[in-house]
């Protein structure tokens, strides 16, 4: 599985299903920690950050990407 799959299999547990929250979390701060370099610097951003409804919306083209203390995109 790709690293972005493995991203988005993660925040769609957590944003869409609502379940395994505690695991994706936990896994979705690994694969920041262990691939930064290689996540796109937003979507990184969002990740540490946990702002998780920003990072969905990154991944689903860019779209209504809720505002907040880092702005957002307009």
């Amino acid at each position: 599985m790709s690293l972005r799959n493995s991203i988005h299999q993660h925040l769609e547990s957590l944003m869409v299903h609502k379940q395994n929250v505690a695991e994706s979390v936990t896994a979705l701060d690994a694969l920041v920690r262990e691939h930064k370099k290689e996540i796109p610097g937003d979507l990184a951003h969002y990740l540490e950050n946990r702002s998780y409804a920003k990072a969905w919306a990154w991944l689903n083209e860019g779209k209504n990407i809720p505002r907040g203390t880092c702005g957002g995109k307009a």
